[in-house]
């Protein structure tokens, strides 16, 4: 249950930091998946803004 909890976190978290890198219309999978180790060291570090916005 905690790693589900923590899955669905990290990839928000990835979605966020790539939309930010790219338009939103722009966004492809491959963005997301390449988000996934600075999300992933963010988590780790603590290093992020709590709450995540989840940009619409």
């Amino acid at each position: 249950e905690e790693a589900l909890r923590l899955g669905v976190f990290l990839h928000g978290l990835a979605g966020e930091i790539a939309e930010r890198k790219r338009h939103k219309e722009s966004l492809r999978a491959l963005d997301l998946v390449e988000a996934i180790p600075e999300a992933y060291n963010l988590i780790e570090n603590e290093a992020f803004d709590s709450p995540i916005s989840y940009i619409p």
